[in-house]
């Protein structure tokens, strides 16, 4: 017996692309490997993209990937769009903490006669940022609306790659028979995809329906079926997706000891043999797994500064750790997880479970949230005095304000703004208000008469509303009625 031949995903020859052409080699790049152009910062999204363009010959994008790139682009975008909106509002509101700040180190080391020297110092600073404030504030927008340009840029330019390389549409039997496939393999724990079997929730478009748990083995059988058509020798896969501790149907990993909180350490050695081997049967073709940073030490022209590495390092870490506590979460892309602190601020990183990681907990959270009942009640203190109950006690009547519950949310419409770390909802917000009908009392004469009568009453009402959602810190901004009505 042959060990080579018999053993093949045990003996395979280390990675060598000096043979790879686009005859006879295709690399494929999962969603959030798409993606992450718009995540890494600026120098490395421009590295990894330039890569990305000179090995364009050789680039295959299944369907799905497409399809689910498409269903989440938007969401990477937008950071770009708001960006310029957020930095106004955040130098309106921090203009005089900067000035203030400025002055307590600039003049904290230096020796006065008197305070009033002091005072003076900071007065004529003042005075002096004020007089540039508009020029300073313009030449950062100008500054910060130049980067989110060249994401657009680089992502118009990547839909020019890919679109050109995208597999055909599936036809809906062939989902079907992948999926029945699916149920069998996931049984028995054959990669990929059976990591996600839990999960629960379709997507249809286009006269297609697929459940996400077989997102995975769809994209496997369109590479394997792409392989097999144009007589492929390398499939190159590039994804992050099997970094992840509980990510085992990817990557063949083993236990390298423990770290300093007792916790196991994985080292990934390869891809799974099954996947080694199911590719080498059915196409025989060699099959490499590799995240971005290994793709960009293979594929580049030249040395990629070691900053550019360090960066992307941390953003793919980053994601992996908080993508490891979001499992549950069936979309393919994460959108309540932050894929990095580096992505477009320097606001320092926040590992840690949110409490949001779904649209169902930020439900309860606006259910039970006293900025937004504070909001509503002072809605209802100002109006109710002014609503119409004429029909039943003519133009005498007015309401008084008692006591308002809020008895069911619906999150109408949510879009994703300061790279991840908020979300920006409108949100549908149900309410019971217990309050008092007033009416003059037409039996009113003498002084020790009331004036006044009161009727408890209560009404059903809805309140659409919108506000921005901080994941990382759980609190509400921006909070405003829309509309209400009963």
């Amino acid at each position: 017996m042959n060990y080579k031949e018999e053993f093949y995903g045990f003996y395979r020859e280390p990675f060598n692309k000096e043979n790879m052409t686009s005859e006879n080699t295709i690399i494929v790049f999962d969603t959030n490997s798409l993606l992450n152009v718009f995540r890494f910062t600026p120098e490395a999204s421009k590295e990894y993209f330039e890569i990305i363009q000179s090995i364009q010959d050789k680039i295959y994008i299944p369907y799905l990937v497409a399809l689910e790139f498409h269903f989440h682009k938007s969401e990477a975008l937008l950071l770009n769009e708001v960006n310029v909106t957020k930095f106004k509002n955040n130098f309106s509101k921090n203009w005089n903490k900067v000035k203030s700040e400025a002055a307590k180190t600039l003049f904290s080391g230096l020796s006065y006669r008197n305070d009033k020297d002091n005072k003076e110092l900071i007065t004529y600073l003042s005075d002096l940022l004020n007089s540039k404030e508009l020029d300073i504030e313009n030449k950062l927008v100008e500054k910060i609306s130049s980067i989110s340009k060249n994401q657009t840029n680089i992502f118009n330019a990547l839909v020019e790659i890919i679109q050109s390389k995208t597999g055909e549409r599936y036809e809906q039997n062939t989902i079907i028979n992948i999926e029945k496939e699916g149920d069998e393999r996931y049984k028995n724990e054959i990669p990929p995809g059976f990591n996600d079997a839990n999960k629960k929730l379709s997507r249809s478009y286009n006269g297609i329906k697929y459940q996400q748990k077989f997102g995975d083995l769809i994209i496997w059988k369109d590479i394997i079926i792409k392989a097999k058509e144009d007589k492929i020798k390398n499939v190159i896969f590039v994804t992050s997706d099997g970094k992840r501790d509980s990510k085992t149907d990817l990557n063949h990993k083993v236990c390298v000891g423990k770290d300093g909180n007792g916790k196991e350490k994985y080292q990934i050695i390869g891809p799974r043999i099954e996947l080694i081997e199911e590719m080498k049967n059915e196409t025989g073709a060699d099959f490499y797994l590799m995240d971005e940073l290994e793709f960009m030490k293979h594929f580049s022209q030249e040395e990629v500064p070691s900053r550019v590495f360090k960066s992307i390092s941390d953003t793919l870490l980053d994601f992996a750790k908080i993508v490891s506590t979001s499992l549950n979460n069936d979309d393919v892309v994460k959108p309540f997880v932050r894929a990095s602190s580096q992505s477009v601020n320097n606001r320092p990183s926040v590992i840690k479970r949110r409490k949001v990681t779904d649209i169902s907990e930020l439900l309860k959270i606006v259910e039970n949230d006293y900025e937004i009942s504070d909001v509503i009640e002072e809605y209802l203190k100002t109006e109710l005095p002014n609503m119409d109950f004429e029909n039943k006690y003519g133009d005498l009547g007015w309401g008084e304000f008692e006591y308002v519950t809020i008895t069911e949310v619906e999150i109408e419409k949510y879009t994703f703004e300061d790279d991840f770390y908020e979300i920006k909802c409108i949100a549908s917000i149900d309410v019971n208000i217990d309050f008092n009908i007033v009416t003059k009392n037409p039996f009113y004469e003498e002084p020790e008469d009331p004036e006044f009568e009161y009727e408890s009453s209560e009404i059903d009402g809805t309140f659409e509303i919108s506000f921005i959602y901080d994941l990382d810190y759980d609190t509400f901004d921006d909070i405003e009625i829309i509309d209400f009505y009963i």
